[in-house]
């Protein structure tokens, strides 16, 4: 029974591993070795918060298991992708607001011009770690089937957007390829484990909170490459401390209405 479950997973694991060399793959035979560093550098910086994501994913499954018989499991469900998401758009806001230093610090100030690069990529773990929520349902019914066809779908839309967007994009093009694909990966997630267990995750909602998210972390990396020394410290400072406020008022807002 164990090997039934657990069978998914190898092709799964496969298209993961696909994902994650497909990019240094095609920036080279499309672009440059030079160009395979400089991206080398933003995934290592994007890697580094991906810790912070991996804890959480190990540390929600047995908790959401736990308690799948209680009668308030999916409101909690529900509510934990909602606190997800504005946790994970303020982290990408952060990384938006101090990339620059970080790049700096990793590869040098040549590497500064990569913040839009670092932001989308940094996107697409936060993204990522959404996974083990969305699938929560499948996880109960005990299959692993909706994981594995998300990560096919998500392995060929990685393949055919690194390929599209390189030429003219560079490492920026190979990380939007790595978001569109995990968008894709959350997508047929839920959707397929959606049929195991509805849930009923307030899609719409997550979007929406994701989307202004998304909008003041652009705001931020349009502002990097228009403004310098202090003036760029207030500004970016200035829409941190919105941003937090903003999360605060979310979380609260959904502490207290959600899980009334």
């Amino acid at each position: 029974e164990m090997l039934v479950y657990a069978l998914p997973l190898i092709p799964g694991g496969a298209a993961f591993w696909v994902i994650s060399v497909a990019d240094r793959f095609l920036l080279r035979a499309q672009s440059s070795v030079e160009e395979v560093g400089r991206y080398h550098v933003i995934a290592t910086a994007a890697s580094g918060l991906a810790l912070l994501t991996y804890a959480f994913q190990q540390t929600w499954g047995p908790i959401a298991l736990g308690m799948k018989d209680e009668p308030r499991s999916h409101r909690v469900y529900r509510t934990a992708l909602l606190g997800y998401v504005v946790l994970g758009g303020a982290l990408v806001v952060v990384v938006a607001a101090t990339g620059t230093i970080i790049l700096e610090l990793l590869g040098g100030p040549e590497y500064s011009g990569l913040l839009a690069a670092l932001t989308v990529l940094t996107a697409s773990v936060v993204v990522t770690g959404a996974l083990s929520i969305v699938t929560i349902g499948s996880a109960i019914i005990g299959t692993n089937r909706p994981t594995f066809e998300a990560a096919m779908a998500a392995a060929a839309v990685n393949i055919i957007g690194n390929i599209v967007l390189i030429p003219g994009y560079g490492a920026l093009g190979a990380a939007w390829a790595t978001l569109g694909s995990m968008i894709v990966l959350i997508g047929v997630g839920l959707r397929r484990s959606e049929r195991h267990l509805c849930v009923r995750y307030p899609v719409q909602r997550s979007l929406a909170i994701g989307g202004v998210f998304a909008a003041i972390a652009g705001v931020l990396v349009w502002l990097d490459d228009r403004l310098e020394g202090s003036t760029q410290v207030m500004a970016a400072s200035g829409i941190v401390l919105i941003t937090a406020t903003l999360t605060i008022g979310i979380v609260h807002n959904t502490l207290t209405q959600d899980l009334s």
